[in-house]
């Protein structure tokens, strides 16, 4: 409880982490990212700005809070969802703000562009092409 497993999978094979504080999702240039954002399988947002972090309830205090998410209490065992300097205009709609779930919700992450990333698991960068979906 508390530790947030991802697998990554890309065109050419499938990777397993575990965390215990957040996995942040940046396109591995740096540009614009663009990510499809499900909830068990249901569309919530097409997200647009610098990147995402999903932290878990630990990891609330760190990362998390300084793009501006909640502190949330450890016992709740929740993930958050925080955009990192999200676009909103006329073009993009993006969540302004952090959506905390249950931690037995599945988060799903499609880019849409750019497939190319560098996510960071509790502070250590692996950097990923033609990424296909993170969960």
């Amino acid at each position: 409880i508390g530790v947030q497993e991802t697998k990554v999978v890309t065109q050419d094979s499938d990777s397993y982490f575990y965390s215990l504080n957040e996995i942040v999702l940046r396109q591995k240039e740096l540009n614009t990212l663009v990510l499809d954002v499900l909830i068990d399988g249901v569309f919530l947002e097409t997200a647009v700005g610098d990147g995402l972090l999903v932290s878990t309830s630990f990891g609330s205090t760190a990362y998390n809070l300084s793009f501006g998410g909640s502190i949330v209490y450890n016992t709740f065992h929740t993930l958050q969802l925080t955009p990192i300097a999200p676009l909103n205009n006329k073009s993009y709609r993006s969540l302004l703000n952090a959506v905390i779930l249950p931690e037995n919700k599945v988060i799903s992450l499609i880019p849409q562009r750019n497939r190319d990333l560098l996510i960071t698991i509790d502070g250590e960068n692996n950097f990923y092409d033609n990424v296909d979906k993170v969960f």
